[in-house]
């Protein structure tokens, strides 16, 4: 066995300070790193083209990484819709307290996102940031 460790999880963003503030001001991110990039090996390593640019942030939450990307050079390529049985990753699963999901719910949309009604559980739910990428969010207590 190859000996690994995580180091973090990336999203593209179409709008990077959009997505910051859904993570940090209504999820509870704290903002780690930002830093920019345009160097043709990284461009290389994300299977992007040259001329290139990249700026990235780094987000925390209880150990878990998160960096969000933005090409400026290049924009984003629209994402697909969203099902579970999809190959690849399909969410992120984030735990909060159960009394607090309405709240959740009631401010997703003013923070760029979208409830994702047809989940809806009462006690767990899916949301959609704003890039579309899918969190569970799970209640408990």
């Amino acid at each position: 066995m190859v000996k690994t460790s995580f180091r973090h999880l990336a999203q593209c963003c179409k709008d990077l300070n959009k997505t910051r503030r859904f993570y940090e001001e209504l999820l509870g991110f704290t903002f780690t790193e930002a830093r920019d990039s345009n160097r043709e090996g990284t461009a290389k390593l994300l299977n992007m083209s040259w001329p290139f640019k990249l700026n990235l942030v780094f987000l925390q939450k209880d150990g878990f990484e998160l960096e969000l990307m933005d090409f400026p050079l290049h924009g984003t390529v629209p994402g697909h819709e969203w099902v579970t049985n999809q190959e690849g990753l399909v969410f992120l699963s984030l735990g909060m307290a159960a009394k607090d999901i309405p709240e959740l719910i009631a401010k997703v949309p003013e923070y760029g996102g979208k409830v994702l009604e047809n989940t809806n559980l009462g006690g767990a739910v899916c949301i959609e940031d704003p890039d579309g990428a899918v969190l569970e969010m799970v209640g408990s207590g």
